[in-house]
């Protein structure tokens, strides 16, 4: 699994906290979004957090390996953490948590930014090591 800039819906005080220190240098999201994609996903207040997300709460036993990436300058950064701690909970051995300093939000999927091609290369070659790939594909 190799996801880029990603969080769940539900955030807790500590990283409400460090996403405000993080929102002065991003020009995208700001740290307030969450509060407003709740009331659009979930404008009766019935979707149960798992469905929403809660990173620092949900359960991630079983989860296959992983290596997450986040811009050092996005407030979605600020969740990384939470993300570490239930890892570390649920018992996945087999992650990486990757905060790329002085990036912007999603920067690898920008291919047209040389940031983009080498965020895009940085996967590709994360994806071959860690997850035993060779040049042809194979295992």
């Amino acid at each position: 699994m190799i996801p880029v800039s990603v969080s769940g819906l539900l955030i807790s005080e500590e990283t409400e906290e460090r996403m405000k220190e993080i929102d002065p240098r991003d020009p995208l999201p700001h740290w307030n979004m969450f509060d407003t994609m709740v009331k659009y996903y979930n404008p009766d207040g019935n979707l149960p957090q798992y469905i929403l997300g809660k990173a620092d709460e949900d359960d991630y036993t079983g989860f296959p390996k992983i290596i997450m990436y986040f811009a050092g300058d996005e407030v979605f950064a600020g969740i990384a953490p939470d993300y570490e701690k239930s890892f570390i909970r649920c018992g996945v051995k087999d992650y990486q948590i990757k905060i790329k300093e002085g990036m912007f939000h999603a920067w690898p999927v920008f291919t047209f930014t040389k940031e983009g091609r080498d965020g895009e290369q940085e996967i590709i070659d994360d994806i071959k090591q860690f997850f035993g790939m060779q040049k042809n594909g194979e295992r």
